[in-house]
């Protein structure tokens, strides 16, 4: 087995939450879209002027659900989650 297949069955696959700023309409206010690719399911949050972005309300919110969270790309829009889980569920 080559260097480079062993570094690749080295890789862990992780769980991913994606989110999106959904603006305020005349009649909601703003809210944060939380999708689960892996199970399909998605949830809105409103957005809480508490924190500075959507990526904080997103974290925020999945930490106070007690998901264990790894890390985040703003540019992506992604939130890579430790939990594969299929127990655990956005709510």
């Amino acid at each position: 087995m080559t260097d480079i297949k062993k570094q690749i069955d080295r890789v862990k696959n992780l769980r991913c939450i994606t989110y999106k700023y959904l603006p305020a309409t005349n009649t909601l206010q703003s809210r944060i879209r939380l999708t689960d690719k892996r199970m399909r399911k998605s949830i809105v949050i409103l957005y809480s002027y508490e924190f500075n972005s959507a990526q904080q309300n997103a974290l925020a919110h999945l930490i106070r659900e007690g998901w264990n969270v790894l890390g985040a790309c703003d540019e992506t829009q992604v939130i890579i989650m430790a939990e594969w889980d299929s127990d655990k569920q956005l709510k």
